[in-house]
């Protein structure tokens, strides 16, 4: 046993010397020296090449040399040369690693560094003017790289002149007609100095006085200045004159002279002298500022007034003569001294509120770079509107008709009484104080023009106060008679006829409500008014014609006829604009004939309805466009036809029954069926009556009755919110 422990111990040194064999470090197979490229002068780069090594190292390090001594810092593969270069030999060493393999260091050859060249070196240049006094100031342009210093030294005739060595140098006699250079020297450690010169300039003589120009003349726009150039030492062989503006040359002003234009106002007006002769300088030299004041208007006049000084006359402004002619005018014309608002123009309308008055006009030229003057016209007096006043009935025809405007007024109700007829024309104006208003149980006959209509108004219409006190209106009595034409009626509740023998109102536009219940023929025709109501009831004493056309309205129009015997209503062209309660149409006949009711527009608002009831005695197809047509009780009279195309919308209003004695013909189809409904319903038709929180099942339709041998043929009708459906008595 212990022969066998011998036996192991001596193995082990072998196989030890065998693992150390194995570890040992292989060299590089090949290891050249490196190289490095660039121009090996102060600034330039050098750039080291470790040539082909084998196997390739994993990495390479670099040392740049100087004259053998490792360069502080200098451990990149390239190397910028500094001045502290110059005069040494550069070299490289690069050290190769690799895992298994000596590290090994090679070195290049060395070079020797030189001094750096510019490699920009422009021309220097000098400024200044060339003549005895002026100094001369170099620019040495942009050097590269940038030079550590400049050294300057000035030259006259190609010749260094003593002690100039500054960057600038001021002109001596001695120097007149030299040709004078400067010469520049860009050093720069490492680098080589470069000396550039400039090229020479000729000096010149000097004016030895060169005065100051003077300006004189008005400093205002429109006047003329003129320069004085002084007295030049030697006398020039020429001057030249440049105005200016704020520092600017003004085109064309090149003369002695200069005319102060409006553009001059307020700005900064200079002349600008420039003397030349052979051998001198040319100089220039510049006068003290001016400001110029707007000019005055030379030749202003007083504006004049034009026209006959009556109410409703227009007058003109005359602005006579101005110069230089303004640009602009504005006019405001003055009642007794105080401006009147908005009487801005040439022209002016003598209102009401001027009789009695004086009337100027205040007229304002103006004109770029002028003061702007105002001038007031002489007064121009108004005569005062004769005012005659009404404190009793009219019990005789009578006629306000003057031929000047005049004003009737009416304190308390008077009547025009039964036989006795009034006639309003001429320049009339009827006013009317708090609870005054007119009753008319015989005749009012007021009829104006299209420029004078007949006015019927407040007392406090074209006061100088907002209007406070309204009148009664007009109230047509039983057998009175009414003819307004190119009238106005103004703050008052309308016109009203009870019984009346006829009631006529054309082309006349109030601001009131026309309501007639008459027995005599009623006209209402082209007018503008708020709303317009007639009921013709039963009995011959009541089977007058009623006509409604032409008409602008903005609360609609209520028409209703019990009158079997009486002549068709005609209700055509008017328009409702802007409606937004209720109805804007609302039509009740007992002989009901559309074919009389065309050409009403609804326009604007949110009510569009239009509503029909009493007895059909005509055959009417319904209209599926247009205004949305809404029913009260309708009767279909024997032998009449009701024709309801696809897709015809009828709103029923509460309680509303449809009574066939004639023929319905429905024309409905699958997707356009024929729709009979309530008036609440918003589920077809729209909504352009607003009833918020009401349900149709509140206010329901009769629904539609067929009596007396009446008929309702078809397909396709919904029949909704009825609580008839479709019935049948029989």
């Amino acid at each position: 046993m212990l022969i066998v422990a011998v036996l192991s111990l001596g193995a082990a040194p072998a196989a030890m010397a065998a693992s150390t064999a194995s570890t040992a470090a292989s060299a590089f197979t090949s290891a050249p020296n490196p190289t490095f490229s660039g121009a090996i002068s102060v600034g330039s780069t050098l750039t080291a090449a470790t040539g082909t090594w084998t196997p390739t190292p994993d990495t390479f390090t670099y040392q740049w040399n100087r004259n053998g001594a490792a360069i502080l810092s200098a451990t990149a593969k390239t190397f910028t040369l500094s001045a502290a270069d110059v005069g040494k030999k550069i070299t490289v060493t690069v050290t190769a690693r690799k895992t298994g393999y000596t590290t090994t260091a090679r070195t290049s050859t060395g070079r020797t560094a030189v001094s750096g060249v510019f490699s920009v070196a422009p021309t220097p240049t000098f400024t200044g003017s060339i003549s005895v006094g002026s100094t001369l100031t170099a620019a040495t342009g942009t050097w590269t790289p940038t030079p550590d210093a400049f050294g300057y030294q000035w030259n006259q005739n190609g010749a260094a002149i003593s002690g100039a060595t500054a960057k600038t140098y001021t002109l001596t006699t001695a120097e007149v007609g030299k040709k004078i250079t400067v010469t520049v020297t860009a050093s720069k450690s490492g680098y080589t100095s470069v000396t550039r010169t400039s090229t020479g300039r000729t000096v010149v003589a000097a004016f030895t006085t060169a005065p100051t120009p003077t300006v004189s003349g008005k400093t205002i726009v429109g006047s003329t200045l003129s320069a004085a150039t002084g007295t030049w030492v030697p006398s020039p062989d020429a001057l030249t004159f440049q105005w200016k503006r704020d520092g600017q040359a003004i085109p064309g002003a090149t003369v002695r002279t200069y005319q102060l234009a409006p553009a001059d106002s307020g700005r900064r007006i200079t002349v600008s002298v420039t003397a030349t002769k052979a051998g001198y300088a040319t100089t220039t030299t510049t006068s003290a500022e001016r400001v110029p004041a707007p000019g005055p208007f030379t030749t202003t006049s007083a504006p004049s007034i034009t026209g006959t000084p009556e109410l409703g006359a227009t007058v003109t402004a005359s602005t006579g003569t101005w110069t230089p002619a303004p640009d602009s005018f504005t006019y405001q014309w003055k009642r007794n001294g105080s401006a009147i608002a908005n009487a801005t123009g040439k022209i002016y309308q003598i209102g009401e509120l001027d009789a009695g008055t004086s009337l100027t006009v205040t007229v304002t030229a103006a004109k770029a770079g002028y003061a702007s003057v105002t001038k007031t016209s002489e007064p121009i007096s108004v005569p005062a509107r004769p005012v005659v006043q009404i404190t009793s009935d009219i019990t005789a025809d009578t006629a306000w008709t003057p031929t000047v405007p005049t004003v009737y007024v009416i304190s308390s109700p008077i009547s025009v009484t039964s036989g006795a007829t009034l006639t309003v024309g001429g320049a009339a104006t009827v006013k009317f104080k708090e609870d005054a208003g007119l009753s008319i149980s015989g005749s009012l006959v007021a009829h104006g023009t299209t420029g004078t209509p007949v006015t019927f108004t407040s007392i406090d219409d074209g006061g100088p106060n907002e209007i406070k006190v309204t009148w009664n209106g007009i109230t047509v009595a039983a057998g009175g008679n009414l003819s307004l034409e190119q009238a106005r009626i103004a703050y008052a509740p309308g016109v009203t006829g009870d019984q009346a023998a006829s009631i006529r109102v054309t082309e006349s536009d109030l601001s009131a409500v026309v309501s007639s219940s008459a027995r005599g023929a009623v006209t209402i025709a082209d007018n503008t008014l708020r709303r317009v109501r007639v009921d013709r009831p039963d009995g011959p004493a009541f089977a007058f014609p009623v006509t409604v056309t032409g008409n602008s309205t903005a609360s609609g129009i209520e028409i209703s006829s019990q009158n079997a015997g009486a002549p068709q209503m005609v209700v055509t062209g008017n328009q409702i604009t802007g409606y937004s309660d209720a109805f804007a149409l609302q039509i009740t006949d007992v002989q009901l004939r559309p074919s009389t009711f065309t050409s009403n527009m609804v326009v604007g608002g949110a009510a569009g309805f239009v509503s029909y009831g009493g007895t059909l005695v005509e055959n009417w197809t319904l209209p599926t466009s247009g205004s949305q047509l809404v029913f009260d009780s309708l009767t279909v009279a024997p032998g009449v036809t009701v024709t309801a195309p696809a897709g015809t919308v009828t709103k029923n209003r509460f309680n509303a029954r449809w009574t066939i004695r004639g023929s319905l013909v429905i024309q409905g189809n699958a997707t356009s069926p024929v729709t009979f409904t309530s008036l609440f319903d918003d589920s077809v038709g729209g909504e352009p009556y607003k009833h918020t929180g009401i349900s149709p099942d509140q206010y329901p339709w009769k629904g539609i009755e067929v009596a007396d041998g009446g008929s309702v043929t078809g397909t396709n009708l919904v029949v909704r919110y009825a609580t008839g459906g479709i019935t049948s008595p029989n």
